[in-house]
């Protein structure tokens, strides 16, 4: 609903040309006041915008001369995580999540009232009172790029103040925006005003590259982007956007695997159009045999109160014992190139991506070694006229023991050697996620809203769920 709602005249402008747009929140309250117009861009608006732009420009100019290297310090803090995290702000809690900078390493930058001015982000000297910082002694007389900046198009030239963030369309109802195609040229226009995205970088023109989350690339002018802050995974939003391959793989892999560690799961956005996610619900039944697992063991598979059937997302993969019997992604699978089957290949080799990418941090952060990602398994919801069908049967009814001990063998190696649960939810209506820590660990029961276009990852080993979902469905 907030993608849909008009919003008034804010100073995307002036988000967009300073330096700092979390600074700029004065500026965009009294533009929003002074210059709100039906929604768009006033003389007045746009003349503050350029007397914003040029103040930062002389701010940054003063800065230029008082560049200083530090070395980003460990021994003192002992933290668990790969490096610093770059803040937007001068608050240990504002993280630009997806940003840091490695324990080790050396950065420049400027100290600018007990914080490091670092291109448009901030580090701060200490953290619980452990000083993270160290000068050098080495000075610099020009500014430096900010590490770990992977969005930049142009490595020569400083990033520009969106780049590598969440945004939001603004201003543009009514107007098309271009699309780029694979090669960089540029295509059709789609209208995208109201959208949220993340903004892939700087396209020298004086428009942004943005991948909205409704799955289209657009070159969009600066001044109908603004900053967006997602709202929590709790409230309908997401942890991380996924960036997909234009992004610095470790510092992405290292958020993850920080987030897993710190809340137990993690929320990822992803970016499936709305043909392709109807396209996949269409084509879910095409070729599989959809089932339930026996009444005892479904709730280790699928959660509790399951109403939803299952079948193998490559139909060669047959109906083993084993309902999720490991294999990953191979040439046969991936052969589809459109249609149903490429939209539900390419989502499934973005979990076994993501599986990889956890993979080496697996061990030092969350306490397990990856083994390997088990294969994949289509879900879908159950319609009325498929209850009777497909009530799930008791290991009782079963006559052939051996077929008994096979399955309770497969579901207690299962059981003993899962860790993390990866859930992409392609198509719904809504629903609810809930996660039920085990134990004794003194945490509360977590409920996520169910959305399209996520992939929610969580500690299997230590929580169980319940996916409840409403209307037609389709995860992985």
């Amino acid at each position: 609903p907030s993608s849909q709602r008009a919003l008034p005249s804010v100073a995307a402008g002036a988000a967009v040309a300073c330096k700092h747009p979390r600074r700029g929140a004065g500026w965009q309250r009294r533009l929003g006041t002074m210059a709100a117009t039906g929604g768009k861009m006033s003389p007045l608006y746009l003349a503050v915008a350029e007397m914003a732009a040029a103040a930062n420009a002389m701010i940054t100019d003063a800065k230029r001369s008082k560049v200083q290297e530090y070395l980003v310090d460990n021994s003192r803090l002992q933290s668990v995580a790969r490096g610093l995290a770059f803040r937007l702000s001068k608050n240990l809690d504002d993280k630009d999540l997806g940003q840091l900078v490695e324990w080790g390493s050396t950065v420049h930058g400027v100290n600018d009232e007990g914080w490091l001015w670092v291109g448009p982000r901030y580090l701060p000297f200490s953290v619980d009172d452990c000083p993270v910082l160290m000068p050098t002694g080495r000075e610099e007389e020009r500014q430096q790029a900010p590490m770990q900046y992977a969005f930049a198009t142009d490595p020569s030239r400083e990033p520009k103040p969106l780049e590598g963030r969440c945004v939001q369309v603004i201003g543009m109802a009514g107007v098309l925006a271009t699309m780029l195609e694979v090669d960089g040229e540029e295509g059709e226009g789609v209208h995208v005003d109201g959208q949220h995205g993340f903004c892939l970088g700087w396209k020298g023109d004086g428009r942004y590259v943005v991948r909205t989350f409704e799955g289209h690339v657009v070159a969009v002018p600066e001044r109908h982007l603004i900053a967006w802050t997602p709202p929590p995974p709790e409230h309908g939003g997401f942890d991380l956007p996924w960036m997909g391959g234009v992004f610095d793989a470790e510092t992405f892999a290292a958020s993850v695997s920080e987030t897993l560690l710190h809340k137990g799961y993690c929320v990822i956005q992803t970016s499936l159009t709305a043909r392709e996610r109807e396209e996949a619900l269409d084509g879910a039944e095409e070729g599989r045999s959809f089932r339930r697992m026996k009444q005892e063991l479904e709730s280790g598979y699928l959660g509790f109160d399951n109403h939803t059937k299952i079948a193998a997302l490559w139909p060669a993969q047959g109906e083993g014992r084993d309902p999720l019997a490991g294999r990953l992604l191979d040439d046969a699978d991936a052969a589809a190139e459109d249609g149903p089957q490429a939209v539900l290949n390419a989502c499934s080799q973005q979990m076994v991506d993501l599986g990889g990418l956890l993979s080496p941090w697996a061990s030092g952060q969350l306490g397990f070694k990856c083994h390997g990602v088990m294969s994949t398994m289509v879900r879908t919801s159950i319609d009325r006229m498929e209850e009777d069908e497909l009530y799930p049967e008791s290991l009782e009814d079963e006559d052939d023991t051996s077929e008994i001990a096979a399955l309770v063998e497969a579901y207690i190696r299962f059981a003993s050697r899962r860790k993390l649960c990866i859930l992409s939810t392609i198509y719904n209506e809504g629903g609810d996620l809930w996660l039920y820590p085990r134990g004794e660990t003194g945490t509360t029961s977590v409920h996520l809203p169910v959305t399209t276009n996520k992939i929610v990852l969580f500690r299997h080993d230590l929580m169980d769920y319940s996916y409840q979902v409403s209307g037609p469905s389709i995860a992985l």
